[in-house]
């Protein structure tokens, strides 16, 4: 898992759905190299973004998910394309 919050945070987030590897403290314009690096090791890459700071690594990945409010999507609607695989889901809040 790769995260930008702490490693406490991200080391309880991740135990508690079976996630053993942990980079924590990640800034966004560093996720898409993170998410590079696993790649290159032979992996598949899924990311779950919640920001228009996240479109690289949304691009980067095997599988882009794009979550966050309605309108915050459809006025950047241009990230929902950049990978693969992306898909967005929306909340009603």
């Amino acid at each position: 898992m790769i995260t930008g919050d702490n490693v406490l945070t991200g080391k309880a987030i991740a135990g508690q759905l079976g996630i053993e590897r942990v980079l924590a403290e990640v800034l966004p314009q560093d996720k898409a190299q993170e998410i590079k690096k696993l790649q290159a090791e032979g992996l598949k890459v899924a990311m779950v973004g919640d920001g228009i700071n996240d479109a690289p690594a949304l691009s980067q990945a095997d599988i882009g998910i794009a979550i966050g409010r309605e309108r915050t999507w459809r006025s950047n609607r241009e990230i929902l394309f950049l990978s693969k695989m992306t898909c967005a889901m929306w909340l009603s809040l």
